[in-house]
């Protein structure tokens, strides 16, 4: 029919052209179709038709006679699919038509385009369309508020209210024939179930008694008896999912309770499922998996819902069975086949333009998919949640799709970080790698979501995600072109986040003067914005790698003495802690300076200057044990005592070279070499108190870099401590067992220089040399592979070392009378 439809409109278009027909001729001859309700005929004519901007009027009569002729169209095509397509279409048109609907059309263009909304699935569009229709022509009342309903029923708890309203106002119309008033009851009965009165709602379709009905066939009459049967049976088994749940029941004591409860209902399901028409069965099958779940039987339900999506995967039963379907495998924990099924699901609906919203709208489709998403991301698997947001685009926009994505891959991140706790520097090259991947896939995908969310209201917050994503993942270059974007478009309170995040990204990539530059900006534009304290906290960093020590002394100083923040702030810690090893580090630089040759000899300074630099050393201690007591054992507490330690050791120097003074009085010295003994003893505590954590960890895990790290530094710092307080077989014998612990590893040189040291300090002279020409042998037997530890672990590469100890071994070999 449809077919001969356009045949005829096509003859007519043809007869049109070769007589000379006028635009405005055409449209006459469509409109008179139209009035002959030949609605394709008249759409076919009404896009041949060419109008502007300069004519409103046949550009709106265009639109509306093209949409009427898709709507006929789309209710005569028998192929969902492209009576699908045509109700869209419909949708477009008639939306350009309703910005001023031809005159005496208002009517008519509002029912069809009611119509091609709730046909599309768009039923809260639909719903001012059938009420303007209605209330300027009560006419419409008996035909269309019946669909007013079903678009009334998608919505709020208000809607499902004014619905229940709606169609018990239409029930009270007289003479209404038996199919609308079957139709009422139903709704009626739906509109009850979904406000959670179930008995009411089966006591209504119990008083509708069907047998009794009059001039309808056994055929129509059967299939009545049916639909109240499968209606039954949804309140009863909604009223089990309200009052158990949905899912599988662990509590042996309720499940004979709720079996009991549904035992008939599942009976008559069965029942309905083998006999119905194939619609009722399609519909019964979701509602027996629903009844399976609720019993305990998740196995169960998973093969109906199976079922049911394989008879018809793209019709709206298909739809909804394959997205319970998907929940029920994300539930228990079955990933890769919800990824599967859904794969397959979205395959068979092919797009936007196909999706049946019969039973399941669009936008709760895509709400539910959403929420397995999070429940995969929750459960921690990452994988099948990657794969399942790069299925989503065909039925979800791109943008939504690459940003759950984006979502998937954070949250794989986070757990891994999570796992191996806050201690980023401390894993091996291998986790590192793997962590700072799955964040920068992350930013990746957040900043495509970002793009094409341009012209949204979401587009600063996803790239927000997206600068966030590839800071955490250490590419902060890429990072500063998407802050700059930030900074342009995000309303003003935002911006001091972005400052600070624009600082660390230079910081991060060793510019520290252009970091200075919006950390400033942050501190003068935003003075009593709270992350003003991060902003000085990240631009002393910057300053003190400029050696703009003092100015970097200031910031810090400010966030810890203002008395706003307090010990327990991450940022008053960060402040604490950057402070003392700032304060440290210009210490190491510029009280003490080793030289290449060996490690016991120190660059002359002048006592003036050692004692101009003391408060400074001084002040180092007192913030790094500061730092040390309030928050051991943190990682960075735990680098904080090396730092410790090595200041204490600092700090023995001036008194040291007090007390060689010639002229000193004997009590001074003595005073003195007593505090210079305090600042060493010190240190050694603080070495041991460093190995001790290191073995309770050890206890607990496999030590990362970081703490074999530490625990070098404190093993060789307590013998090089030994060592300076004079203690010298103490101290090679604490070098002589880090070399055994390290043996044939770089850290066993080091070692190994620290003993001859010893033995030269002890005048054992050919027990040093020993000690230097086994360390040529154990040089030798370190592999190549492992060539990259030696700047990592020790003061030379494998070349410095095998010059350093040659020269230490140019002289001939002491005898033992020269020992």
């Amino acid at each position: 029919a449809i077919s001969a439809t356009i045949g005829f409109a096509i003859c007519i278009k043809v007869w049109l052209a070769t007589s000379g027909a006028t635009d405005d001729d055409i449209l006459r001859t469509a409109n008179r179709q139209y009035s002959s309700d030949n609605l394709i005929v008249a759409g076919e004519l009404a896009k041949r038709v060419e109008v502007g901007p300069e004519m409103p009027e046949k550009a709106m009569m265009k639109h509306f006679l093209v949409g009427a002729g898709k709507m006929r169209e789309g209710i005569l095509t028998e192929d969902p699919r492209a009576s699908r397509a045509a109700f869209h279409t419909a949708v477009e048109q008639l939306r350009l038509a309703s910005e001023a609907w031809p005159a005496g059309r208002e009517d008519e263009g509002d029912r069809m385009l009611g119509e091609a909304f709730f046909r599309t699935g768009r039923f809260a569009d639909a719903i001012p369309h059938f009420q303007a229709v209605i209330n300027r022509n009560p006419t419409y009342r008996e035909p269309l508020t019946p669909i007013l309903t079903r678009c009334l029923m998608r919505g709020t708890d208000a809607d499902l209210r004014q619905a229940l309203k709606t169609i018990r106002q239409y029930r009270q119309l007289p003479r209404r024939p038996i199919e609308s008033e079957t139709e009422a009851t139903f709704l009626e009965a739906d509109c009850l179930v979904r406000l959670g009165q179930f008995q009411a709602a089966r006591e209504l379709l119990a008083s509708h008694d069907f047998g009794l009905q009059t001039g309808v066939g056994d055929e129509k009459l059967q299939q009545w008896k049916d639909e109240t049967d499968l209606m039954v049976a949804t309140a009863t088994v909604s009223e089990a999912i309200a009052r158990y749940g949905p899912g599988a029941l662990v509590d042996p004591k309720v499940r004979p309770e709720v079996s009991t409860f549904l035992q008939s209902t599942i009976e008559t399901l069965l029942r309905l499922q083998r006999d119905a028409a194939p619609k009722v069965a399609q519909r019964t099958g979701i509602w027996l998996a629903r009844a399976m779940r609720c019993v305990g039987d998740p196995g169960e339900a998973l093969s109906q819902l199976n079922a049911v999506r394989l008879y018809q995967p793209f019709e709206g039963e298909g739809v909804a069975a394959a997205l319970e379907q998907i929940e029920v495998l994300v539930g228990q924990g079955n990933g890769s086949e919800a990824v599967q099924t859904a794969r397959y699901m979205i395959r068979e609906v092919g797009g936007v333009l196909n999706f049946d919203a019969s039973i399941v709208d669009l936008p709760t489709f895509r709400q539910r998919l959403q929420q397995a998403l999070a429940t995969l991301r929750e459960r921690g698997e990452s994988d099948a949640c990657v794969k399942l947001s790069r299925t989503l685009p065909p039925l979800f926009p791109l943008e939504q799709a690459l940003y759950e994505e984006g979502l998937a891959f954070r949250e794989a991140g986070n757990r891994m970080e999570s796992a191996l706790g806050q201690r980023f520097d401390i894993r091996d090259q291998s986790q590192q790698s793997k962590l700072r991947s799955l964040f920068a896939q992350a930013g990746t995908a957040f900043e495509s979501s970002a793009r094409l969310r341009y012209e949204s209201t979401d587009y600063t917050k996803t790239l927000w995600d997206a600068i966030s994503a590839l800071q955490k993942s250490g590419q902060f270059a890429r990072s500063i072109p998407l802050l700059n974007d930030y900074l342009s478009y995000e309303d003003r309170i935002q911006h001091p986040r972005a400052l600070i995040a624009v600082g660390q990204a230079y910081l991060a990539n060793s510019q520290p003067r252009q970091a200075i530059v919006p950390l400033k900006e942050c501190m003068e534009e935003f003075p009593r914005d709270p992350l003003c304290y991060d902003a000085r906290l990240h631009a002393a960093k910057a300053m003190a790698e400029l050696d703009q020590i003092d100015e970097a002394r200031t910031l810090l100083e400010i966030n810890l003495t203002d008395g706003e923040l307090t010990p327990q702030s991450l940022t008053w810690k960060e402040s604490l802690l950057s402070l003392g090893e700032i304060l440290w580090r210009r210490c190491n630089e510029t009280h003490i300076q080793k030289s290449l040759e060996a490690r016991d000899r120190r660059e002359a300074i002048s006592l003036e200057t050692l004692r101009m630099n003391q408060p400074l050393v001084e002040e180092s201690v007192s913030r790094l044990s500061e730092a040390v007591l309030r928050y051991w054992p943190d990682p960075r507490a735990l680098q904080a005592a090396t730092y410790l330690a090595s200041a204490n050791r600092l700090a023995a120097v001036l008194p040291d070279e007090e007390a060689r003074i010639p002229d000193a009085l004997d009590a001074t010295r003595r005073r003195l070499l007593k505090k210079r003994e305090g600042y060493l003893n010190t240190a050694i505590e603080t070495y041991r108190k460093i190995r001790t954590e290191i073995s309770r960890i050890e206890d607990e895990r496999e030590l990362g870099p970081f703490e074999q790290s530490m625990r070098q530094i404190g093993l060789l710092g307590e013998a090089d401590t030994l060592f300076e307080l004079g203690r010298f077989e103490e101290s090679a014998d604490a070098f002589r067992t880090i070399s055994l612990r390290y043996m044939n590893e770089p850290p066993a040189l080091e070692a190994m220089l620290g003993q001859a040291k010893c033995l030269r300090s002890m005048k054992r002279e050919r027990e040093a040399r020993l000690v230097v020409r086994q360390a040529v042998t154990v040089l030798s037997r370190i592999p190549a592979e492992w060539d990259n530890r030696f700047v990592e672990t020790t003061r030379y590469d494998r070349k410095g070392w095998e010059s350093l100890l040659a020269w230490m071994d140019r002289d001939p070999m002491p005898t033992a009378t020269d020992s």
